[in-house]
């Protein structure tokens, strides 16, 4: 009866480890990338002292604005909110925004906490006229798919489950702290014992 128990402790806990371990890897989808291209060109020419911009895009939290390019020398992009841009206009100049970079090949991001209209700027650096070999303005944004079933493995670790069981077919050996406490009390009674006997005689 013991032995027939213990098999089935030890398959209940390989069921229940199995069943821990699929549920660890089915709990999470894969976040799959998203990109929409809002617009993009080449041979783009910017004038002595000028400037090209575009927008205004409406762009929901949780999206980041990506813009990509190369050009012949230096220029400088900036993404602008609405607030931006009409001070920009206001005071001629670029004076106030979201984020920028200068460089004559690169990458600018700006992630968007709240939703609102945003304008995408680049000028010369310095004012100098400037040629866009590519240009590309595109937002990028991630999403948890189900119906593609792209799973994958929570970062957490998972550990199995372990149920410890004596074999029946061994004689359970008691520790030698506990065989010493009843050596003790035997002891101790055996005395209580001896020593009524000796005052009732």
């Amino acid at each position: 009866m013991l032995g027939k128990l213990s098999k089935l402790l030890v398959v209940s806990s390989i069921v229940l480890t199995l069943s821990i371990l699929t549920f660890g890897i089915n709990s999470g989808y894969a976040s799959i990338r998203k990109e929409q291209v809002l617009f993009s060109g080449s041979y783009l020419d910017i004038g002595l002292c000028g400037y090209r911009y575009s927008g205004p895009y409406w762009v929901q939290s949780g999206r980041t604005i990506v813009i990509e390019w190369a050009a012949d020398r230096y220029v400088t992009v900036y993404i602008l909110n609405e607030v931006d841009y009409k001070q920009w206009w206001k005071y001629g100049g670029v004076p106030f925004y979201r984020t920028y970079k200068t460089a004559q090949r690169g990458t600018l991001e700006y992630y968007v906490n709240y939703a609102d209209n945003f304008y995408i700027v680049v000028m010369g650096y310095a004012g100098t006229a400037a040629r866009l070999y590519s240009w590309t303005e595109k937002l990028v944004w991630y999403e948890n798919d189900p119906a593609e079933q792209h799973y994958i493995v929570p970062s957490y670790p998972t550990y199995p489950i372990e149920i410890r069981i004596s074999d029946p077919n061994t004689v359970p050996e008691f520790p030698s702290t506990i065989i010493l406490l009843i050596a003790i009390s035997f002891l101790t009674l055996l005395f209580i014992t001896l020593t009524k006997k000796g005052k009732s005689s």
